[in-house]
């Protein structure tokens, strides 16, 4: 990038860039399943047919679910790390707001906290702290390693390895 004649990298400007993220969409946050029995579950299927393997299952009125593909009445979906498809008449898309994903700390000892860093490295400078098992935490964005968080107000980077997204 050029700015009046020098080149600067956009890191250089404050601009993380992390190859191989997935950004969340209004879809992502909002969608949530419906219309399933409270003693039953929707099953995630490994193509777009009731023939397909169960590869997963999502719980009645489970949110947080992202759709990543569409094929007819099927979607291929997101959720806590699993992902297969699913029929989107069981999906609703509305409600909810903003581009994030609720998240718990996980793996934290009782004693100890979860560091929010300033980049994706566990280098860099220490923003805030996330108590342990604390399920206030939004996901913004979600790389290989590293997740792009807020919590109370504090925005910055935290290890996958913490995260659970609900």
């Amino acid at each position: 990038m050029k700015v009046f004649g020098k080149a600067l990298s956009l890191t250089a400007i404050g601009v993380p860039l992390i190859t191989g993220s997935v950004f969340y969409t209004n879809n992502a946050e909002a969608a949530c399943v419906t219309g399933v029995r409270s003693n039953d579950v929707l099953n995630m299927r490994s193509y777009a047919s009731t023939r397909g393997t169960i590869v997963g299952i999502l719980r009645p009125r489970a949110c947080g679910v992202s759709i990543r593909e569409r094929s007819g009445n099927w979607g291929l979906v997101r959720h806590r790390g699993r992902q297969g498809w699913v029929n989107l008449r069981y999906i609703s898309e509305s409600g909810g707001g903003g581009n994030w994903v609720k998240a718990c700390v996980v793996g934290v000892s009782s004693n100890d906290v979860l560091n929010i860093r300033s980049r994706p490295s566990g280098s860099s400078r220490i923003k805030g702290i996330v108590p342990p098992g604390s399920c206030r935490m939004r996901v913004y964005q979600r790389g290989a390693r590293w997740s792009r968080v807020s919590y109370r107000g504090i925005f910055g980077w935290v290890s996958n390895r913490y995260v659970q997204e609900l």
